[in-house]
């Protein structure tokens, strides 16, 4: 799914991740979604970070599905190619997660049967309309459900997590995270059987520099919460048709400017002059625009 605005054909596509971007930056979302711009750096590889998480998750289905650590581990060190120069996620020290993790869970795992792993959806939310005097657009959100699982007849979901971030209020936000409202939702739309599920398990795999460390907290939805969701989403998507039809994307820096102690890719674009900036956006950036398709 390629995320974005189609005015053609009056529809909207968009995830976790386009959402994100406009609510932290529409400046932002503006050159990675709408303008597909990515730096010329980047182009060539997966960040280690979101390389790593890949080839944990694909451990982590190994586990779930056939219950085999080794086959696991094998099965992350295949994913995790090419091996990018990072001290702190090397092959060996995701081998020791597994490890450690089956060590932790498994026995906890047993109260759970698997429905199914990785499940793409979009699903239409709704309508929002037109400032141009137009249909009104059609509005599709996406993502990927990592698993839906059955305990005691009942639905849930889980989604894995892999952090290198510790806080005291980790936890707590996770129960106001957009992305697994957005999942619960989705989840009882693109299939009947999973109508009532209501919950969801965010599983964190917390890497410390010494050691690892799980825990597990688990994401309640009421239908008020699921249906404030979506008219949030909506009430977003009509704010960025304005920034669009009036093609005025504010910047919200500086707080959006940094993220885990980096610096935006589109920093140098934004501090530019207004004058210079198409020369450095053909220079720095190459187009790629964010399709979930593959992923």
């Amino acid at each position: 799914m390629q995320t974005g605005i189609d005015s053609k054909n009056r529809v909207i596509k968009l995830d976790n991740y386009s959402l994100s971007l406009f609510r932290e930056c529409p400046r932002k979302y503006f050159h990675r979604i709408d303008s597909g711009l990515i730096p010329e750096s980047s182009s060539q590889s997966l960040a280690p970070e979101l390389l790593f998480g890949i080839a944990i998750h694909r451990a982590m289905d190994t586990l779930f599905n056939e219950q085999d650590p080794e086959l696991a581990c094998e099965r992350f060190l295949d994913a995790y190619q090419p091996v990018p120069e990072d001290a702190k996620r090397t092959p060996g020290r995701g081998i020791s997660i597994i490890e450690d993790y089956w060590e932790r869970w498994s026995r906890e795992n047993d109260r759970y049967d698997l429905s199914v792993s990785e499940v793409k959806f979009e699903v239409n939310i709704g309508k929002v309309p037109s400032l141009d005097g137009g249909a009104p657009y059609d509005v599709y959100y996406g993502g990927l459900i990592d698993k839906v699982l059955m305990r005691n007849d009942q639905v849930l979901l889980m989604d894995h997590k892999t952090s290198s971030w510790e806080s005291t209020y980790l936890i707590p936000a996770y129960a106001q995270s957009q992305q697994f409202k957005g999942y619960v939702w989705a989840a009882r739309q693109i299939n009947p059987a999973f109508a009532s599920c209501t919950q969801l398990i965010v599983d964190v795999l917390l890497i410390k520099p010494k050691n690892n460390d799980f825990f597990r907290s688990e994401v309640i939805c009421n239908e008020d919460d699921l249906e404030e969701w979506r008219e949030g989403i909506l009430q977003t998507i009509q704010m960025m048709l304005m920034c669009k039809h009036t093609n005025t994307w504010p910047q919200f820096g500086k707080e959006s400017c940094t993220n885990w102690n980096r610096l935006c890719p589109y920093f140098e674009l934004c501090d530019a002059k207004k004058s210079l900036r198409r020369g450095m956006t053909e220079s720095l950036y190459t187009t790629e625009f964010w399709d979930t398709s593959d992923r």
